[in-house]
């Protein structure tokens, strides 16, 4: 039966996820005797099957794993049998298998992050033994991987057998080699492994730690920026709105200058039409002509303007008195009428 696994959580700001993919590549070729050399080569699913395969023996069926998977639909197959191990030996994560079956960068590195961390918890204490290129070979389309099955990989021994060599596995043979193997031999098996793991887990965390510090300094530098970059912001913006004021300001003034001139009626029309030629002068209006022409158009609809009020004025003024004498001449007529009436009246009574 295999052995269950210890589960930790990996959040996504675990040094863990910012291992670099050499450091993962690197760790892959070793645990699996291979030679990859993208983590797209990881998509197929196939890897990781012998990753689980090295950490708890007997728990996938290597027989099932297609090593030769070059398309999407083949790669969920190697992901169902991943899966299936994840529910046998008790895995608490989620395969996100429509990503990584696309074989994008971003998506396989953090699984094979997150891989990595899962192993440093649940190596098994005789990896060190583990036959990767034996138990690859069991799979279906292993030859895809002929140049990683070239290398060399220590046995448990100490010695080291290429992963091409036939290993004889008669009884007789296999019980000589284990006459012949001492307890010297499985105590310097045992040191070799404490050591080599203890080296390579040391190792892993140093470039952590590292990677970790710049990270954190980078981070600092770029809150400092930020901070930096605020704080100017709001100088310019009150500078602007300084700006902006005293613009406005000057803008109304000269406004008001341009209303008076346009009403003047003085005697000084040339003065007038000087300063007005100034106001409206342009970079492109190099003798000035256009802004005279202007100032002096500004002036006769000025004038225009005014005349066409006092007529106006003048006509309502009229109409006024018009109606003023109307009303003045109904008023006497109403007037006279009553005393008619009166003087009538006085008669009847003296006749009476």
């Amino acid at each position: 039966m295999a052995a269950l696994a210890n589960n930790v959580a990996v959040g996504m700001m675990d040094p863990a996820y910012f291992v670099g993919k050499r450091m993962i590549l690197e760790w892959l070729n070793d645990v699996c005797c291979l030679n990859l050399a993208k983590i797209e080569q990881t998509a197929s699913g196939a890897v990781a099957l012998q990753v689980f395969d090295a950490m708890f023996p007997g728990s996938v069926p290597m027989q099932k794993v297609n090593w030769g998977a070059k398309s999407d639909y083949e790669y969920v197959q190697n992901y169902k049998i991943l899966q299936a191990v994840f529910l046998k030996v008790k895995v608490d994560k989620t395969v996100p298998v429509d990503r990584l079956v696309r074989a994008r960068y971003q998506d396989n590195l953090e699984f094979m992050q997150w891989l990595m961390k899962f192993y440093e918890i649940n190596c098994p204490p005789d990896i060190t033994a583990y036959d990767a290129v034996g138990r690859r070979a069991k799979g279906k389309g292993v030859n895809q991987f002929k140049p990683a099955q070239g290398i060399a990989r220590k046995a448990p021994t100490g010695k080291t057998i290429s992963a091409r060599t036939p290993i004889d596995k008669s009884p007789a043979k296999a019980a000589s080699d284990s006459r012949s193997r001492g307890s010297s031999t499985i105590r310097e098996k045992e040191n070799s492994h404490g050591l080599n793991k203890s080296a390579s887990t040391t190792t892993v965390g140093i470039r952590i730690s590292k990677k970790t510090a710049e990270l954190e300094e980078k981070a600092k530098n770029l809150e400092d920026t930020v901070s930096k970059l605020k704080k100017d912001n709001l100088e310019l913006d009150e500078e602007m709105q300084g700006m902006e004021r005293e613009r406005d300001f000057y803008f109304n003034k000269l406004r008001q200058v341009e209303i008076f001139l346009q009403n003047y009626e003085g005697q000084d029309m040339e003065l007038v039409k000087n300063i007005l030629k100034l106001l409206y002068a342009t970079e492109d209006d190099v003798d000035g002509e256009a802004a005279l022409a202007a100032a002096e158009a500004a002036i006769a609809a000025s004038q225009q303007a005014r005349e066409a009020k006092n007529a106006d004025a003048e006509t309502e003024t009229e109409q006024k008195h018009d109606v003023e004498e109307s009303n003045e001449d109904e008023a006497a007529l109403v007037e006279e009428e009553q005393n008619n009436e009166g003087e009538e009246e006085e008669d009847d009574v003296e006749t009476h």
